[in-house]
């Protein structure tokens, strides 16, 4: 293993970190994530990144107390994301050389001199993306699922109540004779911001007869009401998440329901 460093986020690797280091697409932004990473800074995020000998950003990871998280906690920190460079282009893809862990192993080492009781995370329940199971392989326990998504900690302390996601709790009513797009956006995953960007953006090529409505589900509050922090529904039909496959969902289903509308009249 070559010489790597773990240090905290510095002015000189912001850009990488607000495009996940995808430094060579210039179509991958979102104004949504400098202004989620203004706000949550404030209230305790840190991002830890690593590097090479050569000053190269080869992986981040970002965490939070739960208290300002899509978690029911107290006293725990959140892992959000933890990403090593997997791709062809820029450094190279640099995974399945340890700089998990490492990045791993400085973050419970931060958060133990912070006082936390644990450390969460939450990954899926398949293998081929943000797999829970690399967690568990590293001494963490299951907690909670919420479909394929799952919450698995490690306790520094004993008696430690057990955090939880926040679950959906209701959806937003439908507007009579149009189709309501409504997006919940938390602003930490750049993905999901690029994703809501594209939803306002193609809701507006329909005109009126498709209105556009947003949450911050960044503010505590709103996700708390609706417990629902990343999604975008039509209606009340929710769109899968996932690499370019938003737009045609999205068309797909607006498409569908100005039909029904008109079959209406």
């Amino acid at each position: 293993m070559g010489k790597y460093k773990v240090v905290n986020l510095s002015k000189s690797e912001m850009d990488d970190y607000l495009c996940c280091l995808k430094t060579w697409d210039e179509e991958f932004y979102s104004a949504r994530k400098r202004r989620w990473y203004n706000k949550k800074v404030r209230k305790g995020l840190c991002v830890k990144i690593i590097k090479d000998e050569k000053e190269n950003v080869l992986g981040m990871v970002q965490y939070l107390p739960a208290e300002e998280s899509f978690v029911e906690g107290e006293d725990v920190y959140l892992i959000q994301c933890i990403w090593i460079q997997g791709y062809d282009k820029g450094t190279g893809n640099v995974q399945k050389r340890g700089l998990g862990t490492l990045l791993l192993n400085a973050v419970e080492k931060d958060v133990k001199d912070k006082g936390a009781n644990a450390l969460i995370a939450w990954g899926m329940s398949f293998e081929e993306w943000m797999p829970a199971s690399w967690y568990i392989k590293h001494g963490y326990t299951e907690i909670d699922r919420d479909g394929i998504r799952i919450l698995v900690w490690k306790t520094f302390k004993d008696d430690v109540a057990k955090p939880k996601f926040i679950k959906p709790k209701k959806l937003p009513d439908t507007i009579k004779d149009k189709v309501l797009v409504n997006v919940f956006n938390d602003g930490w995953c750049q993905d999901l911001n690029i994703e809501s960007d594209l939803t306002k953006k193609i809701v507006k090529e329909y005109g009126e007869k498709v209105v556009y409505k947003e949450y911050d589900t960044s503010d505590k509050k709103v996700l708390k009401e609706w417990g629902i922090d990343n999604a975008i529904l039509v209606d009340k039909e929710w769109l899968t998440f996932g690499p370019y496959s938003v737009e045609e969902q999205l068309r797909e289903l607006i498409e569908e329901k100005i039909k029904q509308l008109r079959l209406l009249f």
